[in-house]
């Protein structure tokens, strides 16, 4: 039932604050920004309304001394770096 998700889903919460995880509320058309150091989620969705994200991974890359990790989730093309986005 939806009760019985929406209890499930504040007993999480209520679990990710006491490790340490901090509420960020967001509204409609806000921006959040999080470093890619920082551990990040968010719970379901229980509304019957859609959720939609726009994600934007940024690295500095290897000009910089950063390596991207071939473990990393996030891959471009097999064989092909990543696109600069740097005007040289």
């Amino acid at each position: 039932t939806a009760a019985a998700s929406g209890d499930s889903q504040e007993s999480a919460r209520r679990g990710l604050e006491a490790a340490g995880f901090i509420p960020v509320p967001a509204a409609p058309g806000d921006l959040v920004f999080f470093s890619g150091t920082l551990d990040h989620l968010s719970l379901p969705n229980l509304s019957q309304k859609p959720r939609h994200t726009f994600q934007l991974h940024l690295v500095e890359g290897p000009g910089e001394g950063v390596t991207w990790s071939a473990s990393n989730w996030l891959q471009y093309r097999a064989g092909r770096p990543f696109p600069s986005l740097r005007r040289d």
